[in-house]
């Protein structure tokens, strides 16, 4: 899933700021996994944290 610039450049920024923050906690990640976005459970792993 990614965020749409073409749409609304200022509401893409706002939410990938927030889903950046959301990254941040473990329990966050599964629940964006659950729901489709693999990409921060995807870096966890990779790095190892």
């Amino acid at each position: 899933m990614k965020i749409n610039d073409s749409d609304d450049p200022v509401a893409a920024e706002k939410s990938g700021a927030v889903l950046k923050n959301l990254e941040k906690c473990p329990k966050n990640i599964k629940y964006m996994a659950e729901s489709g976005y693999l990409g921060p459970l995807w870096s966890h792993l990779v790095e190892g944290m």
